[in-house]
C-alpha cells in the first residue's frame, strides 16, 4: 500500500504544480476598438459583452493557457495603448490600416475580412465577377475606397451611391434607391441576424469583392512573444476552432 500511497502523494503535487504555473501565467491584456461594429465587437457602455473579438479572443486565451483580459480602447487611442504596452495585442487589425506598422509586432493571418455582393432575393442577375456590376447602382458606405469596383465608376459603367451606415445602406436596398450593396460579410450578417423578417428579402451573391487578412498588432511590451500567439493560432486554426467560430457569426441564403 505504501507505493500507492507515494505514487498518489507525488500526482498530488504534479496536479497542484501545474494549476500554480496556470495561475501564475500573466494575462493577456486584448484591447478592442470602440468604433468596431457588430458583430466584431459589441458593448453595453464601455464593457464588452460579445462579439467575434471576444469569442476569439477566449480561444486564444485557452490556447496560450491564459487568462484574457478585454480592454476597450478609443479609436483614436488604439496605436498609443499597443505603443505603450497599456494591451498586449489588438486584432481585427492589418499593417496597412496601422499608422505605426513598422513599430510593432504582428501575427499571422487570424481570420479574413471578406466584402460581399448582396441584394434584394428577386434581382434577375447572379454577380460572379466585377465585371457583372457593370450598369449597376452600388451602394456603399461614403468615405471609404472600394480599389476593386472603382474602375466601373471612374468609366461611368456604374453607379456610387453613398451612405453614412449600414443600417441606412441596407434601408437604401429595401427601398430600391439602390440594385446593389458592397459591405463587409460579417456586418452585413449581423444587421441580418438582427432584422430576421427582412432577411428573408435578402440575397448573398457568390462575388467576393475583397478579401483582406486581419492579424493582431503586437505591443514591443507585449508579455506573449509573435511566435507564442502565432503557434497558438496556428492550433486554433489545425483544431477548427476559428473556423467553428466565424461560423456563429456568418450568414447564408436561406
Amino acid at each position: 500500500m505504501k507505493p500507492i500511497t507515494l505514487l498518489l502523494a507525488k500526482a498530488g503535487l504534479v496536479w497542484l504544480a501545474g494549476i500554480t504555473l496556470l495561475q501564475a501565467a500573466p494575462a493577456l491584456r486584448i484591447g478592442v476598438s470602440d468604433s468596431d461594429s457588430a458583430p466584431v465587437v459589441e458593448l453595453s457602455g464601455t464593457q464588452l459583452v460579445g462579439g467575434l473579438s471576444k469569442a476569439l479572443g477566449e480561444a486564444l486565451g485557452q490556447t496560450l493557457k491564459a487568462p484574457v483580459e478585454f480592454v476597450v480602447v478609443s479609436r483614436k487611442r488604439v496605436e498609443l495603448a499597443v505603443d505603450s504596452g497599456q494591451i498586449d495585442i489588438i486584432c481585427n487589425s492589418n499593417p496597412a490600416w496601422y499608422a505605426g506598422a513598422a513599430r510593432v509586432g504582428w501575427t499571422r493571418e487570424f481570420y479574413p475580412q471578406v466584402e460581399r455582393v448582396m441584394s434584394l432575393k428577386q434581382h434577375p442577375r447572379t454577380f460572379s465577377s466585377l465585371e457583372e456590376l457593370s450598369g449597376q447602382r452600388i451602394g456603399v458606405i461614403a468615405g471609404y475606397h472600394y480599389t476593386a469596383v472603382e474602375p466601373l465608376w471612374q468609366a461611368q459603367r456604374a453607379v456610387r451611391i453613398n451612405q453614412p451606415r449600414l443600417p441606412l445602406l441596407m434601408r437604401a436596398l429595401q427601398t430600391g434607391m439602390v440594385d446593389v450593396v458592397i459591405n463587409s460579410e460579417l456586418e452585413m450578417g449581423a444587421w441580418l441576424h438582427a432584422n430576421p423578417a427582412l432577411a428573408a428579402n435578402m440575397r448573398l451573391h457568390p462575388l467576393i469583392v475583397s478579401s483582406t487578412p486581419t492579424r493582431c498588432a503586437v505591443s514591443p511590451a507585449s508579455r506573449y512573444s509573435v511566435t507564442a500567439l502565432d503557434q497558438a493560432i496556428a492550433t486554433m486554426e489545425q483544431d477548427g476552432v476559428i473556423r467553428r467560430i466565424l461560423t456563429n457569426y456568418e450568414w447564408k441564403n436561406r
